[in-house]
């Protein structure tokens, strides 16, 4: 049927329902009528006549019943049907509506206040490119001699030559970043003097993470040599507080610690350390230098390094948990003694203590 008629069937089916059941019961009147005159010309008194019409007709109900489902917007008129007959319940039961109104009010908005929270902790991805190539590695101190003194913990910090082994020995991961929130920076320049929120990390920190810094660069290999000038990474908040928001900010030294450093980048406007809350590092640090170059080569005994690591296109998270277990075995037989390392989505293990308690929410 072509369109026009379509609409107009569908008006009146609306606007005109009770004009179109008065037209089909006059119809059906004369079906009846007819084939009950035909009947008493075959010799049946009236009555008989018109209950055998009835029936040959199959039942005058259900015939109108069935003319009225083929009509263009039936559907919609039973829905709008049923809705008055609900609106006259109510309004009859002011008491009950206002019951009712408030309970779905309720329902829906607890509801969309706990998917948007679910959405946001459990859904939505990390603010990091490929986040779901991120994993966070812990150190496993519950096998060592640590736990006899009290002080094993499964999720523990890791020291400079684990990273080492880490880097070289893996399969899965393309590499591995670490930092270590160090507490404060003391900024002596540029205005009043005022300690910063900063921390040390890895060159290639912000690499992994897939940061790219809104202005300037990341840091470099060569801002962690020895003899290097040392670089300094800095939050977006700082860089309009402290400097104004200048670009000239790019390449400024400034005195921190009593050295010069020279700033390199400043960080994107909303990012945030999305890591582990048992890793304590701050979700806002205000500024970031590289470590030492001999990092790596320090003792074994010193746990601070906090890593993160991306792992390589197409691996899963079981995949590289079970490669960092086997380097874990291998760097065990090479030392003596017990080291454990354990691989966990960096997605999963931010929300670890809330994922239950927000499901049974949902």
């Amino acid at each position: 049927m072509p369109l026009l008629p379509r609409i107009r069937s569908l008006w009146n089916t609306l606007a005109h329902r009770d004009r179109l059941d008065l037209e089909l019961d006059d119809e059906l009147r004369a079906a009846v009528e007819t084939l009950a005159a035909r009947f008493v010309r075959e010799g049946l008194d009236p009555q008989s006549a018109r209950r055998a019409a009835a029936r040959q007709l199959g039942g005058v109900e259900r015939v109108r019943d069935e003319v009225r489902a083929t009509r263009i917007g039936a559907g919609l008129d039973a829905f709008l049907l049923d809705l008055r007959y609900a609106w006259r319940g109510l309004r009859k039961a002011p008491w009950l509506t206002a019951v009712v109104t408030i309970t779905l009010a309720l329902g829906i908005g607890a509801n969309t206040a706990i998917f948007s929270v679910v959405h946001a902790m459990l859904l939505k991805p990390l603010p990091y490119r490929e986040a779901d190539r991120l994993a966070f590695i812990w150190l496993d101190r519950t096998s060592t001699s640590a736990t006899m003194s009290g002080l094993g913990y499964p999720r523990g910090p890791m020291s400079g030559p684990d990273l080492r082994d880490l880097r070289e020995r893996t399969r899965t991961f393309d590499a591995f970043g670490g930092i270590w929130a160090s507490g404060t920076i003391a900024l002596t320049e540029g205005g009043e003097p005022e300690q910063l929120r900063g921390a040390l990390v890895t060159t290639n920190f912000f690499d992994v993470l897939g940061v790219t810094p809104a202005l300037g660069r990341s840091f470099r290999p060569e801002d962690a040599t020895a003899d290097g000038t040392q670089a300094i990474v800095i939050g977006w908040e700082l860089f309009l507080r402290r400097f104004g928001g200048d670009p000239t900010a790019i390449g400024r030294r400034i005195k921190v610690n009593d050295n010069f450093a020279t700033i390199v980048g400043v960080l994107p406007r909303d990012f945030r350390l999305l890591l582990p809350t048992d890793a304590a590092v701050p979700d806002r640090l205000q500024a970031f230098a590289p470590f030492w170059p001999d990092l790596e080569g320090g003792p074994r005994r010193n746990l601070f390094l906090r890593v993160v690591g991306r792992m390589r296109p197409g691996v899963t998270i079981d995949q590289a948990r079970d490669d960092v277990a086997e380097v874990s075995q291998v760097v065990t037989r090479e030392l003596g003694s017990q080291r454990s390392f354990t691989a966990i989505a960096l997605q999963d293990d931010g929300v670890r203590e809330i994922r239950g308690p927000l499901l049974a929410l949902f």
